[in-house]
Protein backbone atom coordinates (compact mmCIF):
# COMPACT_ATOMS: atom_id res chain seq x y z
CA UNK A 1 0.00 0.00 0.00
CA UNK A 2 2.45 2.62 0.54
CA UNK A 3 4.78 1.90 -2.13
CA UNK A 4 1.69 2.05 -4.62
CA UNK A 5 0.85 5.48 -3.04
CA UNK A 6 4.44 6.37 -3.28
CA UNK A 7 3.61 9.14 -6.37
CA UNK A 8 0.72 11.03 -4.80
CA UNK A 9 1.94 11.31 -0.98
CA UNK A 10 0.59 14.93 0.66
CA UNK A 11 -1.46 15.42 -2.86
CA UNK A 12 -4.60 14.86 -0.65
CA UNK A 13 -5.89 11.97 -3.17
CA UNK A 14 -8.41 9.13 -2.08
CA UNK A 15 -7.80 5.62 -3.00
CA UNK A 16 -10.09 3.38 -2.46
CA UNK A 17 -9.05 -0.41 -2.44
CA UNK A 18 -10.60 -4.36 -2.21
CA UNK A 19 -10.91 -6.25 0.82
CA UNK A 20 -7.21 -7.63 0.18
CA UNK A 21 -6.34 -4.05 1.49
CA UNK A 22 -8.41 -4.30 4.03
CA UNK A 23 -5.32 -3.98 6.88
CA UNK A 24 -5.42 -0.93 9.93
CA UNK A 25 -1.76 -0.50 10.32
CA UNK A 26 -1.53 0.17 6.19
CA UNK A 27 -4.46 2.79 6.68
CA UNK A 28 -3.43 4.70 8.84
CA UNK A 29 0.05 4.57 7.42
CA UNK A 30 -1.28 5.96 4.28
CA UNK A 31 -2.87 9.16 6.01
CA UNK A 32 0.31 10.01 8.04
CA UNK A 33 1.89 10.31 4.43
CA UNK A 34 -0.87 12.40 3.16
CA UNK A 35 -2.68 9.55 1.25
CA UNK A 36 -7.04 9.32 2.01
CA UNK A 37 -7.11 5.37 1.57
CA UNK A 38 -10.36 3.37 2.42
CA UNK A 39 -10.37 -0.25 1.51
CA UNK A 40 -13.43 -2.81 1.71
CA UNK A 41 -13.83 -4.84 5.01
CA UNK A 42 -14.85 -8.96 4.32
CA UNK A 43 -14.35 -11.46 7.21
CA UNK A 44 -11.28 -13.83 5.78
CA UNK A 45 -11.67 -16.53 8.04
CA UNK A 46 -11.68 -13.27 10.58
CA UNK A 47 -12.22 -10.10 10.65
CA UNK A 48 -9.48 -7.57 10.27
CA UNK A 49 -8.05 -5.83 13.33
CA UNK A 50 -9.82 -3.41 14.93
CA UNK A 51 -13.14 -4.64 12.65
CA UNK A 52 -15.46 -6.14 15.34
CA UNK A 53 -17.49 -7.14 12.51
CA UNK A 54 -20.04 -9.53 14.51
CA UNK A 55 -20.71 -6.87 17.02
CA UNK A 56 -21.78 -4.45 13.78
CA UNK A 57 -23.87 -6.95 11.88
CA UNK A 58 -25.59 -7.26 15.35
CA UNK A 59 -26.32 -3.77 15.66
CA UNK A 60 -27.62 -3.28 12.28
CA UNK A 61 -30.06 -6.44 12.33
CA UNK A 62 -32.93 -4.14 12.66
CA UNK A 63 -31.79 -1.14 10.41
CA UNK A 64 -33.83 -0.35 7.52
CA UNK A 65 -31.86 -0.61 4.06
CA UNK A 66 -29.84 2.20 3.14
CA UNK A 67 -29.37 2.87 7.38
CA UNK A 68 -25.98 4.54 8.05
CA UNK A 69 -23.49 4.56 10.94
CA UNK A 70 -19.33 5.03 11.59
CA UNK A 71 -17.50 3.40 14.29
CA UNK A 72 -14.60 5.61 15.16
CA UNK A 73 -11.64 4.10 16.39
CA UNK A 74 -7.94 5.08 17.41
CA UNK A 75 -4.56 3.28 16.51
CA UNK A 76 -1.19 4.71 17.47
CA UNK A 77 -2.88 7.51 18.15
CA UNK A 78 -4.39 8.47 14.70
CA UNK A 79 -8.24 8.01 14.75
CA UNK A 80 -10.14 6.00 12.10
CA UNK A 81 -13.48 5.19 10.77
CA UNK A 82 -15.40 2.23 9.89
CA UNK A 83 -18.40 3.10 7.87
CA UNK A 84 -21.05 0.80 8.16
CA UNK A 85 -24.17 0.24 5.82
CA UNK A 86 -27.15 -1.89 5.60
CA UNK A 87 -27.52 -3.80 2.63
CA UNK A 88 -30.22 -6.22 1.48
CA UNK A 89 -28.18 -9.51 2.90
CA UNK A 90 -25.27 -8.03 4.83
CA UNK A 91 -24.12 -5.02 6.22
CA UNK A 92 -20.91 -3.20 4.02
CA UNK A 93 -18.42 -2.08 6.22
CA UNK A 94 -15.40 0.82 5.05
CA UNK A 95 -12.39 1.26 6.67
CA UNK A 96 -10.60 4.35 5.80
CA UNK A 97 -9.41 7.61 8.19
CA UNK A 98 -11.77 10.23 6.17
CA UNK A 99 -15.28 10.24 4.76
CA UNK A 100 -18.82 11.48 5.96
CA UNK A 101 -22.09 10.02 5.67
CA UNK A 102 -23.63 12.32 3.11
CA UNK A 103 -25.78 11.09 0.79
CA UNK A 104 -24.66 11.53 -2.70
CA UNK A 105 -27.80 12.36 -4.90
CA UNK A 106 -27.13 11.41 -8.03
CA UNK A 107 -25.68 8.02 -7.31
CA UNK A 108 -28.96 5.54 -6.31
CA UNK A 109 -28.71 1.89 -6.37
CA UNK A 110 -31.94 -0.87 -6.00
CA UNK A 111 -32.01 -3.83 -4.20
CA UNK A 112 -34.97 -6.41 -4.66
CA UNK A 113 -36.23 -7.84 -1.35
CA UNK A 114 -39.23 -9.87 -1.12
CA UNK A 115 -40.02 -9.57 -4.39
CA UNK A 116 -40.30 -6.17 -4.77
CA UNK A 117 -37.59 -3.69 -5.63
CA UNK A 118 -36.37 -0.82 -3.27
CA UNK A 119 -33.97 2.09 -3.30
CA UNK A 120 -31.78 4.24 -1.66
CA UNK A 121 -28.69 6.86 -1.98
CA UNK A 122 -25.04 5.57 -1.23
CA UNK A 123 -23.05 7.49 1.13
CA UNK A 124 -20.05 9.43 0.18
CA UNK A 125 -17.50 6.29 1.30
CA UNK A 126 -20.05 3.78 -0.32
CA UNK A 127 -20.50 5.79 -3.39
CA UNK A 128 -16.59 6.17 -3.79
CA UNK A 129 -15.94 2.04 -3.56
CA UNK A 130 -19.04 1.74 -6.38
CA UNK A 131 -18.13 3.81 -8.77
CA UNK A 132 -14.42 2.41 -8.60
CA UNK A 133 -15.23 -1.13 -8.29
CA UNK A 134 -17.33 -0.62 -11.17
CA UNK A 135 -13.82 0.53 -12.74
CA UNK A 136 -12.27 -2.33 -12.14
CA UNK A 137 -14.76 -5.09 -13.42
CA UNK A 138 -15.27 -2.57 -16.55
CA UNK A 139 -11.54 -3.33 -17.52
CA UNK A 140 -11.56 -6.83 -17.01
CA UNK A 141 -14.92 -7.30 -18.82
CA UNK A 142 -13.02 -5.51 -22.01
CA UNK A 143 -9.77 -7.11 -21.58
CA UNK A 144 -11.92 -10.59 -21.59
CA UNK A 145 -14.10 -9.50 -24.62
CA UNK A 146 -14.59 -11.15 -26.88
CA UNK A 147 -10.58 -12.76 -26.96
CA UNK A 148 -8.80 -12.52 -23.55
CA UNK A 149 -4.61 -12.04 -24.58
CA UNK A 150 -4.23 -14.28 -21.44
CA UNK A 151 -6.25 -17.34 -23.42
CA UNK A 152 -4.96 -17.16 -26.87
CA UNK A 153 -1.44 -17.44 -25.67
CA UNK A 154 0.57 -20.48 -26.15
CA UNK A 155 2.06 -20.39 -22.65
CA UNK A 156 1.30 -21.02 -19.26
CA UNK A 157 4.72 -19.84 -17.60
CA UNK A 158 3.47 -18.11 -14.54
CA UNK A 159 5.98 -14.57 -15.58
CA UNK A 160 4.58 -14.26 -19.35
CA UNK A 161 0.35 -14.66 -18.03
CA UNK A 162 1.57 -11.61 -15.64
CA UNK A 163 3.10 -10.49 -18.78
CA UNK A 164 0.01 -10.91 -20.88
CA UNK A 165 -2.25 -9.62 -17.96
CA UNK A 166 -0.13 -5.73 -18.16
CA UNK A 167 -0.50 -6.12 -21.75
CA UNK A 168 -4.57 -6.86 -21.90
CA UNK A 169 -4.82 -3.55 -19.24
CA UNK A 170 -2.38 -1.57 -21.10
CA UNK A 171 -4.77 -1.82 -24.18
CA UNK A 172 -7.99 -1.07 -22.47
CA UNK A 173 -6.83 1.61 -20.72
CA UNK A 174 -5.43 2.47 -24.05
CA UNK A 175 -8.76 2.92 -25.43
CA UNK A 176 -10.78 4.17 -22.81
CA UNK A 177 -8.18 7.09 -22.15
CA UNK A 178 -8.36 7.73 -25.86
CA UNK A 179 -12.45 7.67 -25.69
CA UNK A 180 -12.19 10.09 -22.27
CA UNK A 181 -10.19 12.60 -24.36
CA UNK A 182 -12.18 12.70 -27.70
CA UNK A 183 -14.79 12.85 -25.48
CA UNK A 184 -16.54 10.01 -27.71
CA UNK A 185 -17.78 6.03 -26.76
CA UNK A 186 -14.88 3.67 -26.93
CA UNK A 187 -14.24 1.97 -29.94
CA UNK A 188 -15.05 -2.27 -29.68
CA UNK A 189 -11.69 -3.86 -28.08
CA UNK A 190 -11.31 -6.43 -30.80
CA UNK A 191 -10.89 -3.27 -33.39
CA UNK A 192 -8.67 -1.85 -31.60
CA UNK A 193 -6.39 -5.01 -31.47
CA UNK A 194 -6.30 -5.67 -34.65
CA UNK A 195 -5.27 -1.71 -35.73
CA UNK A 196 -2.78 -1.92 -33.05
CA UNK A 197 -1.43 -5.18 -34.72
CA UNK A 198 -1.11 -4.18 -38.20
CA UNK A 199 1.15 -0.89 -37.14
CA UNK A 200 3.54 -3.05 -35.29
CA UNK A 201 3.68 -4.96 -37.99
CA UNK A 202 4.12 -1.81 -40.39
CA UNK A 203 6.44 -0.42 -38.40
CA UNK A 204 9.08 1.50 -39.42
CA UNK A 205 11.56 0.57 -36.72
CA UNK A 206 13.92 -0.68 -39.20
CA UNK A 207 14.22 2.18 -41.43
CA UNK A 208 17.73 3.80 -41.42
CA UNK A 209 17.41 7.10 -39.29
CA UNK A 210 17.37 10.43 -41.10
CA UNK A 211 18.53 13.28 -38.95
CA UNK A 212 16.61 16.19 -39.27
CA UNK A 213 17.96 19.33 -41.12
CA UNK A 214 17.57 22.39 -39.32
CA UNK A 215 16.08 25.46 -40.96
CA UNK A 216 18.96 27.78 -42.62
CA UNK A 217 18.71 31.31 -40.91
CA UNK A 218 19.31 33.77 -43.20
CA UNK A 219 20.97 36.91 -42.01
CA UNK A 220 19.45 40.04 -43.17
CA UNK A 221 21.56 41.90 -45.93
CA UNK A 222 23.25 45.12 -45.20
CA UNK A 223 24.64 47.87 -47.62
CA UNK A 224 26.64 49.35 -45.07
CA UNK A 225 29.67 50.55 -46.35
CA UNK A 226 32.74 49.29 -44.47
CA UNK A 227 33.75 52.33 -42.29
CA UNK A 228 35.99 52.21 -39.10
CA UNK A 229 33.82 53.87 -36.33
CA UNK A 230 34.39 54.49 -32.19
CA UNK A 231 32.57 53.46 -29.43
CA UNK A 232 30.98 56.06 -27.90
CA UNK A 233 31.47 56.80 -24.11
CA UNK A 234 29.65 54.29 -21.70
CA UNK A 235 29.39 51.61 -24.24
CA UNK A 236 30.56 47.89 -23.85
CA UNK A 237 29.76 45.17 -26.35
CA UNK A 238 27.13 44.94 -28.50
CA UNK A 239 23.84 43.04 -28.10
CA UNK A 240 22.82 41.26 -30.39
CA UNK A 241 19.33 40.74 -29.17
CA UNK A 242 18.68 44.40 -28.68
CA UNK A 243 20.78 45.98 -31.88
CA UNK A 244 22.84 48.06 -30.32
CA UNK A 245 25.46 48.13 -27.72
CA UNK A 246 25.23 47.86 -23.94
CA UNK A 247 25.44 50.74 -21.55
CA UNK A 248 28.26 50.02 -18.83
CA UNK A 249 29.29 52.41 -15.57
CA UNK A 250 33.06 52.84 -17.34
CA UNK A 251 33.28 55.73 -19.55
CA UNK A 252 35.66 54.45 -22.57
CA UNK A 253 35.98 50.56 -22.04
CA UNK A 254 38.14 48.55 -24.49
CA UNK A 255 37.45 45.34 -26.06
CA UNK A 256 39.83 42.55 -27.49
CA UNK A 257 40.56 42.80 -31.31
CA UNK A 258 39.24 40.06 -32.83
CA UNK A 259 42.28 39.01 -35.01
CA UNK A 260 45.19 40.78 -33.09
CA UNK A 261 43.32 40.89 -29.44
CA UNK A 262 45.31 44.40 -28.82
CA UNK A 263 42.65 46.75 -26.85
CA UNK A 264 40.28 49.04 -28.92
CA UNK A 265 37.13 50.79 -29.20
CA UNK A 266 36.65 50.58 -32.81
CA UNK A 267 34.80 48.42 -34.89
CA UNK A 268 33.60 47.64 -38.84
CA UNK A 269 30.65 49.51 -39.87
CA UNK A 270 29.06 46.51 -41.41
CA UNK A 271 29.66 44.36 -38.17
CA UNK A 272 29.55 46.43 -34.55
CA UNK A 273 29.70 43.40 -32.97
CA UNK A 274 33.23 42.51 -34.07
CA UNK A 275 36.20 44.61 -32.12
CA UNK A 276 38.78 45.20 -34.30
CA UNK A 277 41.84 47.75 -34.46
CA UNK A 278 43.18 50.54 -36.74
CA UNK A 279 45.62 48.04 -38.08
CA UNK A 280 42.82 44.74 -38.71
CA UNK A 281 40.07 46.63 -40.31
CA UNK A 282 42.83 47.92 -43.54
CA UNK A 283 43.45 44.00 -43.60
CA UNK A 284 40.12 43.25 -43.22
CA UNK A 285 38.44 46.67 -45.55
CA UNK A 286 41.41 44.98 -48.15
CA UNK A 287 39.94 41.65 -47.97
CA UNK A 288 36.16 42.80 -48.44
Amino acid sequence: MLEMTKPIRGKGKVVVGDSGFCVREGVVECHKRGVWFQAYVKKRGNWPRGVPGASIDMYFDDMELGHCESLVAEHGNVPFLIHCCRDSKYVSKIMSTHGMLETVQDHPTWRKIDGSWKSFKYMEPFSHYARAKHWVDDVNNRRHNPIGLEEVWGTKWWAMRQFTFLCSVAEVNAVQSRARGKNEVAEPQLQFCRELARQMIENTLDDPPTSEVAPIRRQPRTNADHALKKRAAFEGEWDLDRRKFKKVTTDYVRLKCRECGKGCRTYCLCYPGRPLCVGCFALHANEV
